[in-house]
């Protein structure tokens, strides 16, 4: 992991080729390290845990970084928000599109309402993305005190209510 090394370049020959290759792909490699290292930081560190309900998330991307996004966290009022998305493609292109997800939807001037989310994100990404990236999205609203869920989809999955007998779509 030590990124610093580089081959000298001493000959225009296919060694001195092969050398700058080599440049090449470490620097990319050391971008990728650090756009895993932030993505690591995307996601949430701890389960959610309320009224016999509990939220939790892993995420294995394919490659070293990816698109793969998932958040959830308490608004002040104790409502919960949850976000599923998928960014399209992978690497650091699709884990800044992930960046500009995570601001926006924690923003505290966005409104907590899944519909409105993805009415701000879908502006942001093609602002941002120039139409050049896609991004599926689920976002709900969860109120454990009264155990209601509110969901807005934009073109992702459909979440499973899973208990230990089975689970259930919810569309």
């Amino acid at each position: 992991r030590n990124f610093q090394v580089r081959l000298p370049l001493e000959s225009e020959d296919e060694l001195g080729r092969l050398n700058e290759s080599f440049n090449r792909v470490i620097e990319g490699l050391a971008d990728l390290e650090v756009a895993k290292v932030v993505q690591e930081t995307f996601f949430p560190q701890e389960s959610l845990t309320a009224a016999g309900w509990e939220i939790d998330g892993l995420c294995r991307t394919a490659g070293k970084v990816g698109g793969d996004y998932y958040d959830y966290f308490v608004l002040p009022d104790g409502r919960w928000i949850l976000l599923l998305g998928d960014v399209s493609g992978h690497g650091t292109a699709a884990a800044l599109i992930v960046a500009m997800a995570k601001a926006v939807v924690r923003h505290p001037d966005t409104p907590p309402e899944p519909s409105i989310i993805l009415e701000y994100l879908q502006r942001q990404l093609v602002q941002t993305a120039k139409r050049r990236r896609m991004m599926s999205c689920l976002v709900a609203l969860y109120d454990p005190s009264t155990s209601t869920l509110r969901v807005s989809n934009a073109g992702h999955c459909y979440p499973y209510l899973c208990s230990e007998q089975d689970g259930t779509e919810i569309r």
